[in-house]
């Protein structure tokens, strides 16, 4: 092979190189270009879910609020519930007394006791 030929061989070799080369960069060039779009989308991706997640947490806090002043709200009508059973059962309670004690009365009147219920 001639000089001349081995420099026409390295030129061919290194226009294909060069050749290799810009391929390589421009494909480098793509996927820098699509790592920079992902990069945004992430970063907007991320904003969004904060967002939301910000909001969520804001509903759900008011939520808690709101369940803990309802079951406030319950515990204490329960308390009113109560006693106002509670004196319900004792007027009951005294109603029932008084019944037995008309009812004694009754069944003195009826024996023939004339009703003489002094202790009353």
């Amino acid at each position: 092979m001639t000089t001349e030929q081995r420099f026409d061989d390295v030129d061919r070799r290194l226009a294909a190189l060069l050749a290799v080369t810009e391929a390589n960069s421009n494909q480098i060039n793509q996927l820098a270009g699509s790592v920079n779009a992902l990069a945004r989308s992430v970063d907007e991706m991320r904003s969004t879910l904060s967002e939301r997640f910000d909001h969520l947490e804001h509903q759900i806090t008011g939520l808690a609020s709101e369940t803990a002043g309802w079951f406030t709200g319950v515990v204490e009508q329960a308390a009113a519930d109560r006693a106002v059973m509670t004196q319900m059962q004792s007027e009951v309670r005294g109603l029932q007394t008084e019944n037995h004690r008309i009812l004694e009365y009754l069944q003195d009147q009826r024996r023939g006791g004339g009703g003489s219920n002094e202790g009353n």
